[in-house]
C-alpha cells in the first residue's frame, strides 16, 4: 500500500492537508464501510446518498461514486471534475466507466484495503500527470 499523505509541512516548510474524498453511493451500508475505510487511512471523507453540492465536488481531490451518480455529475457541465473512482459490482460497467473517463473502478463489496490501494494509486498518478508528464508524448509516460 502507498503511503497516504499526512497533516504535516512538506520540503518547502508550507502547510500540508490531508487528501479530501467525495463518497457519493446511494447504499447506506456500503457507503458507510467505504467511509470507515478512508477515514482510517487518513483521509477527509464527505459522505453524501446523491447529487452533491457543487463546493462539495469542487473541493474534493477524488470522487469515489455509484454509478448513477457518475451519470448525474457528467449531466452537471460543471466544467473540469476532479478524478472519479466509479462503484460497482457489474464489471462491464466498471470498465465502461473507466473507457468514458473515470480514473479507475472499485467493486462495491470489494474490501477496505483496495479500496484505500486504489484510491492512493489515483491521487498518485493524478500529481504527478500534471507535474512530470511530457507533453510530447503522454503515452509513454510512466509514473514513478
Amino acid at each position: 500500500m502507498l503511503p497516504v499523505p499526512a497533516m504535516g509541512t512538506s520540503e518547502r516548510n508550507t502547510p500540508t492537508r490531508c487528501p479530501s474524498l467525495l463518497l457519493v453511493e446511494a447504499h447506506l451500508d456500503t457507503r458507510l464501510r467505504h467511509e470507515v475505510a478512508l477515514i482510517a487511512a487518513g483521509y477527509t471523507v464527505t459522505a453524501v446518498s446523491a447529487c452533491p453540492a457543487s463546493h462539495e465536488i469542487r473541493s474534493a481531490d477524488v470522487v469515489l461514486s455509484d454509478l448513477p451518480s457518475i451519470d448525474w455529475l457528467h449531466e452537471q457541465r460543471m466544467g473540469r471534475l476532479p478524478p472519479m473512482i466509479a462503484v460497482t459490482d457489474d464489471v462491464r460497467a466498471g470498465v465502461m466507466a473507466c473507457l468514458c473517463g473515470a480514473a479507475a473502478w472499485v467493486p462495491t463489496a470489494g474490501d477496505g484495503e483496495y479500496l484505500v490501494d486504489t484510491v492512493n494509486r489515483v491521487l498518485h498518478l493524478d500529481a504527478h500527470w500534471s507535474a512530470e508528464a511530457p507533453t510530447s508524448s503522454l503515452r509513454e509516460w510512466q509514473p514513478r
